[in-house]
């Protein structure tokens, strides 16, 4: 459910500021065409599922997305597999929300870096991802540790640092 929702648009700055729900938050970064998000406190398998759905229902959103998602003060991560198999479905439901997509999530705790890895292997034996690789539209996801590396990749400067 979301708790909380509010929108802006700073005319000084290329940014526009969405708050989605208290401990996932996003903003799109107009002139750089990319959403950065940023989990706080306890994050649940609803909150992580709310935040997907609202980004990609989103039409100010750029597409291919580009979304540097940091998880570097979430305190509890209460998101379970089961979380991951359905965030995977929905985009089995509609993989065009993902071609070509770059996702780099900063997740410096262990589980929460762990958590996602089991996504990112979940996401990429899906048949929708196969089909998407085959056309040379394939998403991508990584994980990282830390925001600059994450941030390198996501832009093209950088490569893998798990």
């Amino acid at each position: 459910m979301l708790t909380a929702q509010t929108a802006c648009l700073a005319s000084t700055t290329s940014l526009t500021k969405r708050i989605v729900a208290i401990p996932i938050s996003y903003s799109i970064d107009v002139e750089n065409g990319l959403v950065l998000s940023q989990g706080q406190g306890v994050v649940t398998g609803s909150d992580l599922l709310e935040y997907i759905a609202a980004v990609g229902d989103n039409a100010t959103v750029p597409r291919p997305l580009r979304d540097l998602h940091d998880l570097s003060r979430v305190e509890r991560f209460e998101v379970g597999s089961n979380d991951f198999k359905t965030v995977v479905a929905a985009v089995q439901d509609n993989p065009r929300r993902v071609e070509r997509a770059r996702l780099a999530i900063v997740a410096p705790k262990d589980l929460v870096f762990g958590m996602y890895r089991m996504f990112e292997l979940l996401a990429e034996n899906s048949p929708a991802i196969e089909e998407l690789r085959q056309s040379g539209r394939i998403p991508q996801a990584e994980v990282f540790r830390h925001r600059a590396e994450a941030q390198d990749w996501l832009l093209g400067a950088g490569g893998d640092s798990r």
